[in-house]
């Protein structure tokens, strides 16, 4: 079920550009229903990134919902594997920065517009918890 919460949230980022809470709400229910919870340490992190992202977000570096979905994500995934997603997230912005600009123009040409002020970064985040959760949670 969260997969499909996944998908909705990349279309209304790639559509709109925005990511809301009640999305993000959604999907870290169905996570934590899930029985994916990290602990103690898991909340530790989901209240530094929500603190130290406000900075960027505040000065439009990245988008509130982009902070919102990686925090939300902070208490599902591993500890020992939070690091890594953090430092995936960027590395693959830029590895998939293409095949985004490339959907925008299949969307665009088939007249279902797109916002294009900015950079979807939900497939990056996305992308990045899925291969850490596979990796092992």
């Amino acid at each position: 079920m969260e997969y499909l919460f996944l998908f909705i949230i990349l279309l209304s980022d790639l559509r709109y550009r925005k990511i809301y809470n009640h999305q993000v709400l959604v999907l870290l229910l169905s996570l934590l229903a899930g029985g994916n919870w990290a602990g103690e340490m898991g909340f530790y992190y989901f209240v530094i990134i929500i603190f130290i992202g406000t900075l960027p977000s505040a000065l439009r570096f990245v988008g509130g919902g982009d902070i919102k979905l990686i925090s939300c994500f902070s208490l599902t995934i591993n500890p020992d594997y939070m690091m890594f997603f953090i430092l995936m997230v960027p590395v693959l912005g830029v590895a998939l920065y293409p095949m985004i600009r490339l959907t925008e123009w299949v969307l665009n040409r088939n007249n279902m517009t797109t916002n294009n002020k900015g950079i979807p970064l939900s497939f990056a985040i996305i992308t990045s918890f899925l291969i850490v959760q596979k990796l092992g949670v």
